[in-house]
């Protein structure tokens, strides 16, 4: 799965996604929405599941 270091937040639902590049998500896994903003970026975010 590798490091992902940019976390979105969906602006609908609040559902936070992370992706390894600035670059949003086409769409929010839970609601479908398309609108995000930037939560955190450049920090080393690890994803566990």
């Amino acid at each position: 799965m590798g490091d992902r270091d940019t976390l979105h937040v969906c602006r609908e639902c609040g559902v936070v996604m992370a992706t390894t590049s600035e670059t949003s998500p086409r769409k929010c896994r839970t609601c479908g929405a398309t609108n995000f903003s930037v939560f955190a970026s450049r920090e080393h975010v690890s994803v566990l599941r």
